[in-house]
């Protein structure tokens, strides 16, 4: 999904350190999480139990605010650009669509119902 703008990436390190040395153990004590390694079959990534990274789509979110309607979902018309511009924020819609059709995956694949990626592999 792209990298973060370097203002926000100590905020997301200080997110993914909070969640592993807070979040995590505070949960797993009351059996409330899943292991690491089960985490990492559903959605291996750089950091365990950080499930997306998502950019920021600036001008689609307001066109999605205007229209009431999900940013993947969005069609040409209602984006209201032309040319290039139209070209970049159909990209940028499709690359929206790709990572929440992924985190998708992914939680089904964590909650069991749908196979982990290992045995996706395995042919099952």
């Amino acid at each position: 999904m792209g990298n973060p703008a370097q203002s926000f990436q100590q905020w997301i390190d200080v997110i993914k350190k909070s969640v592993m040395t807070e979040l995590v153990p505070s949960l797993m004590a009351q059996g409330m999480s899943i292991s690491v390694a089960d985490f990492n079959n559903a959605a291996p990534a750089d950091t365990p139990f950080n499930l997306i990274n998502i950019s920021d789509f600036n001008s689609l979110i307001a066109q999605s605010q205007k229209h009431s309607v999900p940013v993947f979902a969005l069609t040409d018309e209602q984006i209201e650009q032309s040319g290039i511009i139209l070209e970049r924020m159909k990209r940028s819609r499709e690359d929206f669509r790709d990572a929440f059709g992924a985190l998708a995956q992914t939680i089904e694949i964590i909650a069991g119902l749908s196979p982990g990626k290992s045995e996706k592999v395995g042919g099952v």
